[in-house]
Formats: C-alpha cells, sequence, structure tokens
C-alpha cells in the first residue's frame, strides 16, 4: 500500500485486510499506532500533530511491535463523543477526525482518521506546544516562519467558510428577504429566520452527504420540524390551509419544503426550508404570515424557533462526520406591522448575529450558544438581556 493511497483512504472504507496492511506498515508521516489512548497531553498532541500537517491515521489497540492488543470505548458512550470529549480537553481548537471500530483477530481496533486541518494551528491545552509531523513522527515547531504559516492558514479557512454561507444553492434555497416579500405577497405581516452554518475545515465526507439519501432524510426532516406547530394550526383550520412537502434534488445538494399555503389566496402562510450543499453550508430557514392585528411576536416564540433550527442544523454536521469548528449566521426579519414584546425602542427590521459551534455539540453548549445569540439579538432590539 504506497502512500497516496494511505492518504485517500477513508475509515469506512479500512476492511480487517487493509487494516492489517496499516499496522505492518510501520508508524511514518501518515500512520501512528496506539495501544490506547495516551495520558494527557499525548492523545491530544499526536491528534493535533497530524491536523496541522496533512492528516493521518491513529490505530487505537496496536502495540508498539504491532502486535494486536485491542481497545474498547466505554460501555453506553458512542465512540465519536468519546474521544472528541477526550481531545477537546487537550486542544484548541478541536481537531477534525472520523473514527470507526474495526474487528481483527477477534480484536476492536479503532481507526482514527485526522483530517487535515483548515482550523489551523491546533495547539495543545495547558502547555501552548504545537506539533508536525515528519517521517519519524510528531516534532514541536520551533520556527516562526512555520507558525506564521500555519496561523496564515486558520485565517484565510475562516475568510473561506464565511463566504461558503453565500453559496448559490443556500441563498436560491433560503430565500433572501426581497424574494420571501415576492413569495408572500409582501412583508408586512411576514417574519422570516434564517440559520445556516459551515465547517471550518469539510471532511471528504461531507461532498457526498447532501447527495445520499441520508443527507435527502435529514432535510426532509428539518423542513418539517423546525415549524410543525404553525403548520398544522392553518392546517385546522376551516378551510383548511394547503400543505405541501417537497424535496428538490440539485447537481451539488438537495433542498427541502414544506408550504402552508392559503386555501383562496394562494399565497403561504407558512414555508420552512432546509438546504444542504456539498460546498460545506447546511441551512433552513422559516417565513410564517401572522393574521392581520397581530402586532407583537413574544421573544421566546422566535427563540423557540431558533433553537429547533440550531439543533437541526447541529444534528446534520455530526451526521456528515463534521468535527470542529463551524461558523454560523442567524438572521431575523421582523414584519413591518409587528414588533417585540416589552420592546423599548424601534426594532431594526432586518437583524443578523454571527457565531461559531463547535461539532459534536452535547446539550448544554447549544443552549448556551442559543442564549448568546439570543442576548444579543434582544439588545440590539433594545431589550435588557444580561450576561448571566
Amino acid at each position: 500500500m504506497d502512500l497516496p493511497s494511505i492518504r485517500r483512504l477513508a475509515v469506512r472504507d479500512i476492511t480487517p485486510n487493509v487494516l492489517q496492511a496499516l499496522i505492518d506498515h510501520g508508524e511514518d508521516l501518515v500512520v501512528e499506532r496506539k495501544r490506547q489512548p495516551p495520558s494527557p497531553p499525548s492523545f491530544g498532541a499526536v491528534a493535533a500533530s497530524f491536523a496541522n500537517t496533512i492528516g493521518g491515521l491513529i490505530l487505537l489497540g496496536v502495540n508498539d511491535d504491532k502486535t494486536i492488543h485491542g481497545w474498547d470505548v466505554p460501555p453506553r458512550t458512542d465512540l465519536q463523543s468519546h474521544l472528541g470529549q477526550l481531545l477537546r480537553a487537550q486542544t484548541d481548537p478541536l481537531p477534525p477526525f472520523a473514527a470507526e471500530p474495526v474487528e481483527l483477530d477477534g480484536k476492536t481496533v479503532v481507526v482514527m482518521r485526522v483530517f487535515e486541518s483548515a482550523d489551523a494551528p491546533h495547539l495543545v491545552r495547558g502547555t501552548g506546544a504545537l506539533y508536525t509531523r515528519t517521517s519519524s513522527g510528531k516534532v514541536p515547531v520551533d520556527d516562526q516562519r512555520m507558525l506564521l504559516e500555519l496561523a496564515q492558514r486558520g485565517r484565510d479557512a475562516h475568510r473561506s467558510a464565511w463566504g461558503r454561507l453565500n453559496e448559490p444553492l443556500v441563498r436560491s434555497g433560503l430565500l433572501d428577504p426581497d424574494q420571501a416579500r415576492a413569495r408572500s405577497g409582501d412583508d408586512t405581516h411576514t417574519l422570516q429566520i434564517t440559520f445556516r452554518a459551515t465547517p471550518v475545515t469539510v471532511p471528504p465526507s461531507f461532498t457526498r452527504w447532501p447527495i445520499s439519501r441520508a443527507g435527502a432524510a435529514w432535510a426532509f426532516a428539518t423542513a418539517a420540524t423546525i415549524a410543525p406547530d404553525a403548520a398544522r394550526t392553518w392546517a385546522a383550520q376551516s378551510p383548511p390551509a394547503k400543505l405541501e412537502s417537497s424535496l428538490d434534488p440539485q447537481s451539488r445538494g438537495i433542498v427541502a419544503r414544506n408550504v402552508a399555503t392559503h386555501p383562496f389566496k394562494g399565497f403561504s402562510l407558512c414555508d420552512s426550508t432546509a438546504v444542504a450543499d456539498a460546498a460545506g453550508t447546511l441551512g433552513c430557514a422559516l417565513r410564517r404570515r401572522y393574521e392581520p392585528g397581530y402586532t407583537s411576536i413574544p421573544m421566546p416564540e422566535l427563540e423557540d424557533v431558533v433553537s429547533s433550527m440550531l439543533q437541526r442544523v447541529e444534528k446534520g454536521l455530526c451526521e456528515s462526520e463534521v468535527v470542529g469548528r463551524a461558523v454560523c449566521r442567524m438572521n431575523i426579519y421582523l414584519p413591518t406591522q409587528s414588533g417585540l414584546v416589552e420592546q423599548r425602542r424601534e426594532a431594526q427590521r432586518l437583524t443578523w448575529v454571527d457565531g461559531e459551534i463547535t461539532s459534536p455539540a452535547d446539550a448544554d453548549e447549544l443552549h448556551e450558544h442559543l442564549q448568546t445569540w439570543m442576548r444579543e439579538y434582544a439588545r440590539s432590539c433594545g431589550l435588557e438581556r444580561w450576561e448571566g
């Protein structure tokens, strides 16, 4: 097995025969063997060295003499999340990786594919040490030029990530406010909320996921999930709104839409959309038309929608094997005839809030991000939201 083929290997393509070949290959620029995850901060240093260079494979459960010891993740623990928690405590930021167990000679070897990271440099927590790889293994960085190159790589990657949030498929699928007004007839009573995210490092698996059945299933479920109560309310009225769901495959992604349409006038009452773009972006949007005379939109109602969007997008990131930082943007466009409860001054009609999440994220982390973003939005509208 030559070096280029090792570099292109995906963890799901590693069969027992391929794993045995990797073990026999030995340790070098792209392969390292470990009996188990090393004690902190060594495990983080190994993963960071791969991420800072060209990526590589860590074989957990293999001794230095190439004998197989085996390593099992603790019971009732998700493998990816467990390794992510270990690395997050030892590295900053978390290196992007994917992990799969492979059975060999009756024992479990965990294969970790650490990707070459655009989110460089990855530092070792506690020591601030920085490592890269050579043919002899990890080596500390003590060259100012290399440090500056890694830092520039990270800055370029963040700039590129913010640009991906406006990919053509994402813009056309989610609709900007002007397009939304055209769809609903006017903006007098229509609220629009949009949420989108893209990883700083786009793993190879992401380019295939949006055009797979799994990506289509995520988009369809997301469009149906982010505003089910509003859609059901109108569908239950007499006469009921016309409720339609659709999937629109694109050359490089998928767009899913749920639309509740006024039974007589033809404009949409509630339009929820989800988009997955193979370039690396996930997004969802809600457009909801309020009844004439409905002049106050409660802040908790906005927060519930954004929370649902955040959870669905983070789920999509996990399903597409994204590990590490992702940049996010939330847009809220208020209808011209409505305001917010307890509003202190005239609210901005179009407001956006930028942020970051680290995938995979637990419920507490998502809640903290949600509270931060909604606090920023509330304060921009004149509401008193303070740090906890």
